[in-house]
């Protein structure tokens, strides 16, 4: 089986929100990329259902894909928000895959 059949896009979003929302801002390192899962209302964050990482890749402008960062939250112990800071100009796209500990890997992009 491959892994993009257990990766479920956001037009197949249910109640609980589970898209990793891909934010922009700047600062003085550079481009401020903060990725909150659920962008209206933000998931659960339980032992018994949370989001537990999320992993930020981005398409070089040589067009690899490459993995930025990952931000982990625990098993329940810590809302599903977090930043990097990337130089905005090396990258034509991102992608965040965020991981639900009950309904599995849910994807975003952003193009730049």
């Amino acid at each position: 089986m491959a892994l993009a059949q257990f990766i479920h896009a956001p037009e197949f979003e249910g109640k609980e929100k589970h898209v990793p929302d891909i934010a922009l801002s700047t600062s003085d390192l550079g481009t401020v990329v903060t990725i909150q899962v659920g962008k209206e209302v933000v998931h659960p964050t339980t032992k018994e259902h949370h989001i537990e990482w999320v992993k930020v890749f981005g398409e070089t402008q040589e067009g690899k894909f490459v993995e930025i960062g990952e931000l982990n939250f625990g098993r329940g112990t810590a809302f599903p928000r977090g930043s990097l800071v990337i130089k905005k100009e090396e990258y034509k796209s991102l992608t965040a895959l965020s991981y639900c500990n009950l309904h599995g890997v849910w994807d975003n992009s952003l193009a730049l």
